[in-house]
């Protein structure tokens, strides 16, 4: 719910960027989306889960924390603001993969449409959030980037094949 409310709170953001080429800054949330599913993919396969996810909201959560610190640099707000869509997206594609690691396969659909179906409804509240003035939004956003990464930091997913396997035997049993 958290990576969904973080996602859509950059998505409505952009829309307040102080810029005349809004068509540009949609262009560009489009090519950022692209741009995280590769991220996404690839830090997946090559750290897995676990830490390609803390890594993911590591970096949005900083580059937020960035964003606090040059919000009068229209210029460099901007940069932020699209790296901070990058990683959020990420964090947010890397849910989609969670479900069959943490969940046993005959109800890992039912639970990856539930935690959905809770992010849509937190995700409700994420235009409402960017429309507030100065700094909240972001204050926001790094709230939800950290209890995203504790609740991450939390579960306990295996990264290796070993004890991917460990865990299927586990649940066949």
């Amino acid at each position: 719910m958290l990576a969904c409310v973080m996602n859509y709170i950059m998505t409505f953001y952009i829309k307040y960027v102080k810029t005349e080429q809004i068509f540009l800054l949609m262009l560009l949330s489009a090519v950022a989306e692209v741009f995280s599913k590769f991220l996404n993919g690839g830090l997946l396969k090559t750290l897995g889960f676990k830490t390609g996810t803390m890594l993911c909201i590591s970096l949005s959560l900083m580059s937020s924390l960035s964003f606090l610190m040059y919000l009068e640099d229209e210029n460099m707000v901007i940069y932020i603001i699209f790296t901070i869509k990058i990683f959020a997206s990420a964090t947010f594609g890397s849910m989609l993969f969670a479900c069959p690691t943490l969940f046993k396969s005959n109800i890992s659909a039912t639970a990856y449409n539930l935690c959905n179906i809770c992010g849509k409804i937190g995700a409700v509240f994420a235009p409402l959030f960017a429309e507030l003035n100065g700094s909240l939004p972001m204050i926001i956003f790094a709230i939800c980037a950290l209890l995203s990464l504790t609740l991450v930091m939390m579960f306990k997913i295996p990264e290796s094949e070993e004890e991917k396997t460990e865990v299927k035997k586990v649940k066949s049993d």
